[in-house]
């Protein structure tokens, strides 16, 4: 009886070194995980350089957000700006169509001023002429 308390004890004591070998091995092999994980990482070297590595990486994380925003408000400025320049191009093409039909204007009513003047001094020629003047 004795002997089967000792084969009992024995039988358990060999499950829970079974169970410590399985749990060791994982271990290791989480261990040798990381390792491989820290040697893909530049700059870290150990476990320890993990947290301050991250938090470099945050910084640079948040400095080019920054720089994003301040090149997206650049671009919204030189949209607008682009936005006011062809505003101002479409009115100034349409004051300049207005003064060249203005100017059309001008010249037919300068032509017309002019055929006026010269009926004028035609028919003051003609009663000069009429007359015997000459």
């Amino acid at each position: 009886m004795e002997e089967k308390g000792r084969r009992e004890r024995a039988e358990s004591e060999l499950s829970k070194l079974l169970e410590l070998e399985l749990n060791m091995k994982k271990q290791e092999d989480e261990m040798s995980s990381w390792k491989l994980a820290i040697k893909d990482i530049p700059g870290v070297l150990s476990y320890d350089d993990i947290p301050v590595k991250f938090a470099a990486l945050q910084k640079e994380v948040i400095d080019n957000m920054m720089k994003a925003g301040e090149a997206n408000a650049c671009f919204k400025q030189m949209e607008v700006a682009l936005e006011t320049a062809q505003l101002g191009k479409r009115n100034a093409e349409t004051e300049a169509a207005l003064a060249k039909e203005k100017a059309e204007a001008l010249k037919l009513e300068v032509k017309q001023i002019e055929m006026m003047a010269f009926a004028t001094q035609g028919s003051a020629l003609f009663r000069k002429f009429r007359g015997g003047g000459c």
